[in-house]
């Protein structure tokens, strides 16, 4: 099993607090404030500022990717490397392919960990094969390109994504992913469309295990995933 989950990745003092052997001086458990920037990119490797308290004690920082259901396949959790400046400010080092989505961080310490949920979106990035076509009155033209998506994680089968661009449906002919990004083959007829920018919408579904905790065991069963991104300034017909 895969999964990880939350429980047991911290150890509190909530025993010597009721005990009073906590006192005003003492070291406390990490807390997080603020995070900066919170909106990121996959294709990129990126710094992260974090500011809270209690960051002298710090031995770990981890992301975990928010999701309304435990996927069974898939590790949530990525240990990142980070810099403590002082007790009230940080830095983590995020590495580029991630999957796009919610994450929420967590701060572990000897002290006790702390935690923000959906601390930092990670955005994904397309990008396509051929950017440029050009003008044609002909309506039998048409071209294919592969948009590669950077941090979304397709379904192999081609009628599960619907492309678009400007609002107009084209072909998908084939998927492929490759780690935590995706290729998607379209043909595009575009003969008499408009000179200017084209955005890319993807709207897509797939077939994934959810894991069920049902006391002593562990279940599974099949569910949809879906999403509907939009990517702007993607193509243009000049």
């Amino acid at each position: 099993m895969q999964t990880k989950t939350k429980i047991g990745v911290w150890v509190l003092v909530a025993a010597l607090a009721a005990a009073g052997m906590i006192f005003a001086d003492s070291a406390q458990a990490a807390t997080i404030t603020d995070v900066s920037p919170e909106n990121i990119w996959t294709n990129q490797a990126n710094t992260v500022a974090i500011t809270g308290s209690g960051f002298d004690d710090t031995t770990g920082m981890t992301l975990f990717r928010h999701t309304d259901y435990t996927p069974a396949d898939e590790i949530r959790t990525v240990d990142v490397d980070f810099d403590v400046f002082s007790d009230d400010r940080a830095e983590i080092y995020v590495p580029a392919g991630l999957r796009t989505g919610w994450y929420d961080l967590w701060v572990a310490g000897n002290d006790g960990g702390g935690e923000l949920e959906n601390a930092l979106w990670i955005g994904s990035v397309v990008t396509p094969s051929v950017s440029q076509l050009n003008y044609t009155v002909s309506k039998k033209v048409k071209r294919t390109i592969n948009l590669t998506f950077d941090g979304v994680v397709l379904g192999k089968k081609a009628a599960w994504a619907t492309v678009k661009l400007n609002g107009r449906k084209v072909k998908v002919k084939r998927v492929s992913k490759n780690g935590n990004s995706s290729t998607v083959v379209i043909e595009v007829k575009y003969g008499r469309w408009a000179r200017g920018s084209y955005n890319v919408n993807l709207k897509y579904k797939n077939r994934v295990r959810e894991e069920i905790d049902s006391g002593d065991d562990v279940r599974y069963r099949w569910r949809w995933d879906s999403d509907d991104i939009t990517y702007e300034n993607v193509l243009e017909i000049i």
